[in-house]
């Protein structure tokens, strides 16, 4: 790769540009293929159980990646004019991803299965939308709740990975506390979501603990909480949520 260093900059983001349209053309080259793998059971031939199955043992695919590519592969099947969004980049596999989760949550509380004009009429609402957007979308016009369960996993290090799903209320609660303890307990930058749940834990632990038996929180390595800071920072959320 040293011969793009040797490149103008105009030739390098004229190259990355070709790259990334080849990219999109491969991904629907590649979704064709699977589809029509799928449609021929191929996988069967070939002793596998399923179409996923065959993606994650024969092709390398992660479950995660597989599950993407089954979802969009089967949605070209059902409605061909998401093809042309693909190659253009207007949709892709997460916006796949939010559609497929969106539309078994709804025909599993309808009961029934949404039709392919339906579908294309969400594709048409989400295709160029970020995540966000994506969901915001398809939680209106389907009218529901698109709600992950919450999930916790312990990594190597003994780290906690913790997924949530906050109302929106909550969300820009802590975002308010953010903000403040971005200027309040680091000075310099934005504060990571880690540093503030610790800092208005600590301060939870410090009031309850106090009231028990009048004595500070301490953690793990002994030392004393930040508990003025994340006072301050508690106080000044409880006042805008009043307001």
């Amino acid at each position: 790769m040293n011969e793009l260093k040797k490149l103008k900059d105009h030739e390098l983001e004229s190259q990355l540009k070709n790259l990334v349209a080849k990219e999109r053309k491969l991904l629907h080259v590649i979704l064709e293929h699977i589809k029509e793998v799928d449609v021929r059971k191929l996988y069967l031939e070939r002793a596998y159980s399923s179409l996923f199955e065959y993606l994650v043992k024969e092709l390398g695919y992660s479950g995660s990646a597989a599950m993407r590519r089954i979802n969009a592969a089967r949605l070209l099947r059902e409605v061909p004019s998401a093809s042309e969004k693909i190659q253009e980049g207007s949709l892709n596999l997460s916006h796949i991803a939010e559609l497929s989760k969106a539309v078994k949550e709804k025909e599993k509380s309808l009961g029934e299965k949404i039709s392919s004009a339906q579908k294309v009429e969400l594709i048409d609402a989400i295709a160029g939308k970020n995540s966000y957007e994506t969901q915001k979308e398809l939680s209106q016009i389907l009218d529901i709740e698109l709600k992950i369960p919450e999930r916790q996993l312990v990594q190597k290090d003994e780290s906690i990975f913790l997924e949530v799903t906050l109302s929106k209320d909550q969300h820009e609660k802590l975002l308010q506390c953010k903000d403040l303890a971005s200027h309040l307990v680091l000075q310099n930058g934005e504060v990571s979501w880690a540093s503030l749940f610790e800092v208005l834990a600590d301060q939870y632990l410090n009031r309850h603990v106090s009231q028990r038996s009048n004595v500070k929180y301490e953690n793990k390595d002994g030392k004393k909480s930040k508990s003025t800071t994340a006072e301050v920072v508690s106080v000044c959320v409880s006042n805008e949520s009043r307001k």
